[in-house]
């Protein structure tokens, strides 16, 4: 017996095509260790031209606060404590240590209003926001976001750029007050 198979349209297969292409994509940019989340010391390409990232020996220890290290830069330019990237899952992954210690670098470095920068990667089934937060040394302490989207497999894009007030840590999470349109931003901490 013969089996009758189904006409199959192109543009669905491409479709489909493109969609697992997609997701292939998301799940190897970006999404760090199969432990959960990650980190990267490498510098944010958002940063703007005139600013020099900085990664500190102290972003991989919670128990220190993150100092600048040493570094001739080109006049005009500021040291920015590098706290890393961290990446936050629709479905619950364990928090690893690298983790950890990019929050508390970011938080030490607000408690000092040091110049520090952190980048929030969340992640959903097709979608990536990025919220890049730098901390700029004053009094008070400024802190500011820059707001990436996408949609898998589109490229990120600059979705908003706000000031955001006082950043505040509980025993659950750091939680960035009042960030323009989005509002308060909530980053767990296990």
């Amino acid at each position: 017996m013969r089996m009758k198979t189904l006409p199959v349209r192109h543009g669905v297969r491409v479709s489909i095509i493109a969609s697992l292409l997609g997701l292939f994509i998301l799940a190897m940019s970006g999404c760090g260790s199969a432990s959960g989340g990650s980190t990267s010391d490498n510098p944010s390409s958002t940063n703007a031209v005139t600013q020099t990232v900085v990664p500190s020996a102290s972003a991989t220890s919670a128990s220190k606060a993150p100092t600048a290290l040493a570094t001739s830069t080109t006049p005009g330019t500021k040291a920015i404590l590098n706290c890393g990237t961290i990446r936050i899952s629709a479905t619950p992954i364990a928090v690893d240590a690298k983790t950890r210690d990019a929050k508390e670098c970011f938080w030490h470095a607000y408690q000092q209003c040091q110049a520090a920068t952190l980048t929030v990667n969340f992640t959903g089934v097709d979608t990536i926001t990025r919220r890049i937060l730098t901390l700029s040394q004053g009094t008070p302490c400024h802190v500011t976001e820059v707001v990436q989207h996408s949609i898998v497999p589109q490229p990120v894009k600059t979705t908003g750029n706000y000031s955001c007030g006082s950043i505040d840590r509980t025993s659950q999470a750091l939680v960035i007050k009042t960030c323009g349109k989005d509002g308060d931003i909530t980053i767990p901490l296990s």
